[in-house]
């Protein structure tokens, strides 16, 4: 949907998204963006290669998060990640070597951090 939209630096999402699908704002010029609570799915790739994002706010209700969705995002420093996200696929923050994790102790997001090297914040 806004793939390759350089100039697209920030966006807000309506109240009514269910999923961010495949790709939707990869290699896009987004700097952060909050995830509604009415998403369940951010698919993958959604956001990869996106040179300028560096913060996500990911707000409960999401649940589950696909591979590669941030991949190569080398600017992403914060994520926060509610308990609601069950899964997180692989590979979803490769090339991304800056990013912190900030999510509830004893979360998915914990033991994806934990179990791929990624700093973890408990929030």
């Amino acid at each position: 949907a806004f793939g390759y939209c350089t100039l697209l630096k920030s966006v807000e999402l309506s109240s009514t998204v269910e999923k961010i699908g495949t790709g939707a704002f990869c290699l896009s010029g987004i700097e952060n963006i909050t995830i509604p609570s009415s998403v369940e799915l951010i698919d993958e790739s959604a956001f990869a290669t996106c040179g300028s994002l560096e913060k996500v706010k990911i707000n409960d209700g999401v649940k589950n998060i696909g591979s590669e969705a941030f991949a190569g995002c080398e600017k992403l420093k914060d994520i926060e990640i509610p308990a609601s996200v069950e899964t997180i696929g692989s590979r979803a923050f490769a090339q991304s070597q800056n990013v912190t994790i900030s999510a509830p102790t004893g979360s998915a997001a914990e033991t994806y951090a934990t179990e791929n090297n990624i700093e973890f914040k408990a929030s």
